[in-house]
């Protein structure tokens, strides 16, 4: 089941001869995070994916993949023990199309960063229906506490940002880590909206949620 939610906003009108006026129409963000903190072990990989719904709502929105550490800092350097999270995306489960890679896209002479570049996502060109998101932790610490977030942008006709298969890299498939890993959904979260009503109009706003057909049988 695919369903988008709709939200109908009216301002309280001021004069009783005000005359009704257009819906305004908008549409508010959302982003894909886990419902809690995550764990994991040094050299540890773990998969996450942010179901699209095969593109109906999010089709040339930009994405954004970002880790927070929690319980030390982020600290990419190539020299002592060094503690950051690899973050690899891709569009398919066995991550053979790399799309973005915070190790390999990072500035030349800098360190990785905590989050990737931004790409589009366009559903002409993905071949598959959602974002896969890789994490492998370094080896400076034996466990680490992070958050991750997924971030959508909806379309701005003053950015241009590149399509996620433009240049994108293909390796081989890894077997040991595709049957040893289990795989994650991400919750979607919907951002709060900020917009102007006057007296008598009617904002109406969709939150584009994916529901799937297994939704209900979350927890």
């Amino acid at each position: 089941m695919i369903l988008l939610i709709t939200a109908a906003l009216t301002a309280l009108l001021l004069s009783p001869a005000s005359t009704a006026k257009p819906v305004k129409f908008g549409t508010m963000t959302i982003n894909y995070a886990p419902d809690s903190a995550l764990v994991i072990n040094e050299g540890e990989t773990q998969l996450y994916r942010a179901p699209l719904c095969k593109g109906q709502f999010l089709d040339g929105w930009s994405f954004k993949a970002k880790v927070y550490m929690m319980n030390v800092p982020w600290d990419a350097a190539e020299v002592g023990d060094d503690s950051w999270l690899h973050i690899i995306v891709s569009n398919g489960p066995d991550m053979t199309k790399i799309i973005r890679d915070n190790a390999r896209d990072a500035t030349a002479g800098a360190d990785p960063q905590p989050f990737t570049k931004a790409f589009t996502y366009n559903s002409a060109t993905w071949g598959s229906d959602d974002i896969y998101i890789q994490i492998t932790a370094s080896q400076g610490n034996p466990t680490f506490q992070f958050g991750l977030e997924l971030t959508a942008s909806q379309p701005r006709a003053d950015l241009n940002i590149p399509d996620g298969m433009d240049a994108v890299q293909t390796v081989s498939k890894n077997h040991a880590l595709t049957r040893s890993c289990g795989i994650q959904t991400l919750e979607q979260v919907a951002i709060p909206l900020t917009d102007d009503l006057t007296s008598g109009d009617t904002g109406q706003y969709k939150i584009p949620f994916c529901f799937e057909d297994s939704y209900d049988q979350r927890t």
